[in-house]
């Protein structure tokens, strides 16, 4: 579930088409009540840590605590109204569908050498923010894949394909 909603990155994607409905993630029938504990728990993680001057220094600003409450409140919401009834069984091969084999779900969910943080398709979500570039091209993301996994890259048949 964190590996899909790191591909939700607007810098990389554009503004306007990372939005997606909570039916739309990877929920499988047998882990779905932990799947939902673990993102209400996250969510209210998330609210924690967004008030720690330490995290303040590695996003590069200081989030607004309105946003951070409106947009985790919705979302905790939405994860809460989720009912195993609601699952789409299609949804979890879709997603692998779309993944090329350089994607890190084929490589053990590694995590960026820098940050500590779950790589998506587009990499580490801190790593892009701190680059300052608006939006990321393919290309920036292929150069920063060295912060990411050193020497140990994963190769794909074409490595820009995750990024679209």
């Amino acid at each position: 579930m964190m590996v899909f909603l790191g591909e939700k990155v607007q810098s990389c994607c554009g503004i306007g088409t990372v939005g997606f409905a909570i039916t739309d993630m990877p929920w499988q029938p047998e882990t779905f009540a932990a799947d939902r504990s673990f993102l209400l728990h996250m969510t209210a993680h998330a609210r924690a840590l967004t008030l720690q001057p330490e995290i303040h220094a590695l996003l590069g600003y200081v989030p607004r605590k309105e946003h951070i409450n409106y947009a985790l409140d919705g979302f905790a919401a939405l994860i809460a109204r989720m009912t195993a009834a609601d699952i789409q069984p299609e949804k979890p091969a879709e997603w692998l569908a779309r993944a090329t084999p350089d994607h890190p779900i084929y490589h053990g969910y590694p995590k960026c050498r820098r940050h500590g943080i779950l790589l998506s398709s587009l990499g580490c979500k801190i790593c892009i923010n701190q680059s300052g570039k608006y939006p990321v091209m393919p290309e920036d993301i292929e150069h920063m894949k060295h912060l990411w996994y050193g020497d140990a890259a994963p190769q794909g048949a074409d490595t820009n394909e995750s990024t679209q």
